[in-house]
């Protein structure tokens, strides 16, 4: 991996990671566009990807530290926040154990683009329809709601389905205020990147040799694309335009799928 190719990687990670538009299949696609992938490199690449997910987290941190303080005095929020990472942990480890291949499939995340897509455009439709007043404020969201959040966010770790995608979805499905939506979603993916920061980390220690300098680049490109994505990503989803990326997801899953077909023929 060059220095351009770490950079390019870390500048769409961090402007695909807070737009719901899957910024783990945009890695997958564009690492195979690049001939990153094999068997022998696939470890270093989900290590890169945590990486770059880090440095997004810092990202997030930084843009919702009010948010977040203001949670910080509401214990009920924070137990919701707990609540929802424990499905995520188990649904995250269990699809990553059994399910490493699709990580580096851009075929798979093709397929998984299309579904983003057609969540985005029906919850974004059904709530037009419904035309709550406010929405329920995410003090009221309760113990079975944070569950379906949770479990959500976990399966939005198959690359193509969009973990904020999924979680914004859910909490419009579920009727929470769009604010309330936008900024939970966005704290609850703190402990699911640091967790899964920390797994990587432990791996990295052990193995010696999954953490190139080079990498460094494609941080910085993540965190400051991520600030960027997540300036533009809220203004936009207070005035709800999520089929606007229903579109984008659309167009690029049936573009990938094209492209593995002429591949294959």
């Amino acid at each position: 991996m060059t220095a351009m190719e770490s950079l390019i990687l870390g500048v769409v990670q961090g402007l695909s990671e807070f737009l719901p538009v899957s910024s783990s299949a945009h890695l997958v696609i564009l690492q195979d566009f690049l001939g990153m992938h094999g068997a022998d490199r696939l470890e270093q690449l989900l290590f890169f990807d945590v990486c770059l997910h880090a440095a997004t987290l810092i990202a997030v941190v930084l843009y919702f530290r009010e948010t977040a303080a203001s949670y910080l005095r509401t214990p009920k929020v924070l137990l919701y926040i707990l609540v929802a990472t424990i499905p995520t942990g188990v649904i995250g480890l269990l699809i990553e154990k059994h399910m490493s291949a699709v990580f580096e499939s851009a075929l798979f995340s093709g397929c998984m683009l299309l579904v983003t897509g057609a969540v985005l455009f029906a919850v974004e439709i059904s709530w037009e329809h419904a035309a709550p007043a406010t929405g329920i404020p995410i003090q009221r969201l309760g113990w079975l709601r944070s569950v379906m959040v949770g479990v959500a966010q976990g399966i939005a770790v198959l690359p193509g389905i969009s973990r904020s995608g999924a979680t914004v979805s859910t909490l419009m499905a579920l009727r929470v205020s769009r604010a309330d939506a936008a900024q939970f979603t966005f704290l609850l993916s703190v402990p699911a990147i640091a967790g899964a920061t920390l797994l990587k980390v432990r791996e990295a220690v052990s193995a010696n040799d999954l953490f190139a300098p080079v990498m460094l680049w494609g941080m910085v490109g993540a965190f400051l694309a991520g600030l960027a994505a997540l300036y533009f990503f809220t203004a936009l989803f207070r005035v709800g335009r999520l089929r606007y990326f229903s579109w984008y997801c659309w167009v690029l899953g049936a573009a990938v799928i094209a492209r593995h077909l002429l591949r294959a023929g």
